[in-house]
Protein backbone atom coordinates (compact mmCIF):
# COMPACT_ATOMS: atom_id res chain seq x y z
CA UNK A 1 0.00 0.00 0.00
CA UNK A 2 2.87 2.48 0.55
CA UNK A 3 4.78 1.15 -2.08
CA UNK A 4 1.77 2.10 -4.39
CA UNK A 5 1.36 5.52 -2.47
CA UNK A 6 4.53 6.60 -2.84
CA UNK A 7 4.55 5.82 -6.60
CA UNK A 8 1.71 8.19 -7.42
CA UNK A 9 2.69 10.80 -5.16
CA UNK A 10 6.11 10.63 -4.40
CA UNK A 11 7.61 11.34 -0.75
CA UNK A 12 6.33 14.69 -1.61
CA UNK A 13 3.86 16.02 1.17
CA UNK A 14 2.87 18.85 -0.59
CA UNK A 15 1.09 16.77 -3.80
CA UNK A 16 -0.69 14.82 -0.99
CA UNK A 17 -1.59 18.00 0.90
CA UNK A 18 -3.07 19.24 -2.26
CA UNK A 19 -4.64 16.01 -3.74
CA UNK A 20 -6.81 16.46 0.10
CA UNK A 21 -7.03 19.79 -0.03
CA UNK A 22 -8.75 18.97 -3.62
CA UNK A 23 -10.78 16.29 -2.29
CA UNK A 24 -12.06 17.81 1.44
CA UNK A 25 -12.08 21.40 1.08
CA UNK A 26 -15.96 21.32 0.69
CA UNK A 27 -16.18 19.06 3.55
CA UNK A 28 -14.21 20.40 5.92
CA UNK A 29 -15.96 24.18 5.08
CA UNK A 30 -19.16 22.20 5.74
CA UNK A 31 -18.15 20.84 8.82
CA UNK A 32 -17.36 24.19 9.94
CA UNK A 33 -20.65 25.96 9.38
CA UNK A 34 -22.44 22.80 10.17
CA UNK A 35 -21.11 23.08 13.81
CA UNK A 36 -22.82 27.05 13.72
CA UNK A 37 -19.70 29.14 12.81
CA UNK A 38 -20.22 32.44 11.52
CA UNK A 39 -18.74 32.50 7.29
CA UNK A 40 -16.20 34.72 8.74
CA UNK A 41 -15.11 32.66 11.93
CA UNK A 42 -15.64 29.56 9.22
CA UNK A 43 -13.23 30.95 7.05
CA UNK A 44 -10.62 31.67 9.69
CA UNK A 45 -10.73 28.37 11.29
CA UNK A 46 -10.63 26.37 7.88
CA UNK A 47 -7.76 28.63 6.86
CA UNK A 48 -6.27 27.35 10.37
CA UNK A 49 -7.14 23.92 10.05
CA UNK A 50 -5.31 23.70 6.46
CA UNK A 51 -2.37 25.53 7.91
CA UNK A 52 -2.03 22.89 11.00
CA UNK A 53 -2.36 20.43 8.29
CA UNK A 54 0.16 21.69 6.24
CA UNK A 55 2.39 21.47 9.26
CA UNK A 56 1.83 18.19 10.63
CA UNK A 57 2.73 16.65 7.11
CA UNK A 58 5.62 18.51 6.82
CA UNK A 59 6.99 17.21 10.09
CA UNK A 60 6.26 13.73 9.32
CA UNK A 61 4.70 10.75 7.19
CA UNK A 62 1.28 9.59 8.51
CA UNK A 63 -0.84 6.20 7.96
CA UNK A 64 -4.04 7.98 7.30
CA UNK A 65 -4.01 11.58 6.59
CA UNK A 66 -7.82 11.55 6.22
CA UNK A 67 -7.87 10.95 10.13
CA UNK A 68 -4.96 13.23 10.92
CA UNK A 69 -7.08 16.27 8.94
CA UNK A 70 -10.84 15.89 10.20
CA UNK A 71 -9.10 15.28 13.98
CA UNK A 72 -7.10 18.44 13.64
CA UNK A 73 -10.15 20.15 12.24
CA UNK A 74 -12.30 18.81 14.91
CA UNK A 75 -9.50 20.45 17.55
CA UNK A 76 -9.36 24.01 15.72
CA UNK A 77 -13.19 23.63 15.63
CA UNK A 78 -13.75 23.00 19.44
CA UNK A 79 -10.28 25.40 20.06
CA UNK A 80 -12.70 28.42 18.62
CA UNK A 81 -15.88 27.54 20.77
CA UNK A 82 -13.53 27.15 23.72
CA UNK A 83 -11.98 30.80 23.41
CA UNK A 84 -16.12 32.38 22.59
CA UNK A 85 -18.15 30.60 25.01
CA UNK A 86 -17.22 29.19 28.71
CA UNK A 87 -20.47 28.20 29.97
CA UNK A 88 -21.12 24.46 29.79
CA UNK A 89 -24.54 22.50 28.83
CA UNK A 90 -25.79 19.22 29.40
CA UNK A 91 -26.09 16.70 26.31
CA UNK A 92 -28.51 14.07 25.76
CA UNK A 93 -28.19 10.33 25.10
CA UNK A 94 -27.80 9.91 21.51
CA UNK A 95 -29.43 7.87 19.03
CA UNK A 96 -27.92 6.86 15.52
CA UNK A 97 -31.27 7.69 13.75
CA UNK A 98 -31.21 11.56 15.27
CA UNK A 99 -32.51 13.23 12.19
CA UNK A 100 -31.61 16.75 12.76
CA UNK A 101 -27.57 17.52 13.28
CA UNK A 102 -26.37 18.49 16.66
CA UNK A 103 -25.13 21.77 15.02
CA UNK A 104 -28.72 22.82 15.90
CA UNK A 105 -27.63 22.93 19.78
CA UNK A 106 -26.16 25.32 21.28
CA UNK A 107 -22.51 25.58 21.03
CA UNK A 108 -22.33 25.10 24.73
CA UNK A 109 -23.76 21.54 23.76
CA UNK A 110 -21.91 20.81 21.56
CA UNK A 111 -18.73 21.05 23.74
CA UNK A 112 -20.59 18.76 26.15
CA UNK A 113 -20.97 16.08 23.19
CA UNK A 114 -17.21 16.75 22.74
CA UNK A 115 -16.81 15.90 26.86
CA UNK A 116 -18.84 13.22 26.29
CA UNK A 117 -16.81 11.40 23.50
CA UNK A 118 -13.72 12.08 25.18
CA UNK A 119 -15.22 10.46 28.84
CA UNK A 120 -16.14 7.18 27.24
CA UNK A 121 -12.62 7.07 25.58
CA UNK A 122 -13.80 7.12 21.83
CA UNK A 123 -10.84 6.22 19.67
CA UNK A 124 -9.84 9.22 17.36
CA UNK A 125 -11.66 7.25 13.93
CA UNK A 126 -14.90 6.98 15.52
CA UNK A 127 -14.49 10.29 16.89
CA UNK A 128 -14.19 11.54 13.76
CA UNK A 129 -16.81 9.39 12.07
CA UNK A 130 -19.31 10.29 15.16
CA UNK A 131 -18.51 14.18 14.14
CA UNK A 132 -19.25 14.10 10.71
CA UNK A 133 -22.35 11.61 11.57
CA UNK A 134 -24.39 13.96 14.14
CA UNK A 135 -22.68 17.86 14.15
CA UNK A 136 -22.16 17.74 10.12
CA UNK A 137 -25.43 15.34 9.24
CA UNK A 138 -22.95 13.40 6.69
CA UNK A 139 -24.73 9.86 6.21
CA UNK A 140 -23.25 6.73 6.96
CA UNK A 141 -22.45 6.41 2.73
CA UNK A 142 -20.84 9.77 2.48
CA UNK A 143 -18.19 9.10 5.22
CA UNK A 144 -17.41 5.85 4.34
CA UNK A 145 -16.88 7.24 0.92
CA UNK A 146 -14.95 10.25 2.56
CA UNK A 147 -12.27 7.48 4.55
CA UNK A 148 -12.77 5.04 1.61
CA UNK A 149 -14.02 2.16 4.15
CA UNK A 150 -17.27 0.25 3.94
CA UNK A 151 -19.98 1.66 5.27
CA UNK A 152 -20.47 -1.33 7.71
CA UNK A 153 -17.14 -0.24 9.79
CA UNK A 154 -18.55 3.34 9.78
CA UNK A 155 -21.54 2.11 11.50
CA UNK A 156 -20.19 -0.37 13.80
CA UNK A 157 -17.85 1.99 15.12
CA UNK A 158 -20.69 4.54 15.57
CA UNK A 159 -22.79 2.11 17.17
CA UNK A 160 -20.16 1.00 19.17
CA UNK A 161 -19.69 4.90 20.31
CA UNK A 162 -23.12 5.42 21.06
CA UNK A 163 -23.09 2.72 23.45
CA UNK A 164 -20.13 3.73 25.55
CA UNK A 165 -21.43 7.54 25.51
CA UNK A 166 -24.83 6.18 26.66
CA UNK A 167 -23.26 4.26 29.68
CA UNK A 168 -21.10 7.37 30.44
CA UNK A 169 -24.08 9.61 30.30
CA UNK A 170 -26.20 6.90 32.63
CA UNK A 171 -23.60 6.64 35.07
CA UNK A 172 -23.04 10.75 35.27
CA UNK A 173 -26.83 10.61 35.71
CA UNK A 174 -27.34 8.62 38.67
CA UNK A 175 -24.21 10.67 40.72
Amino acid sequence: MNFIKNLLLGDNPHKLFHKLEKEHASRIWRLAVSRGLPKEAAEDVCQEIWLGFHQHLQQKSHEKPQLLLYAIARNKIKDYYRKHYEEKSRVEPLDQDAVSPLSELTPNALISFYQLLEAAHIQEDTRTYMELRFVSGMTFPEIADAFKVPQTTVRDHVNRAITAMNKVYSRGRKQ
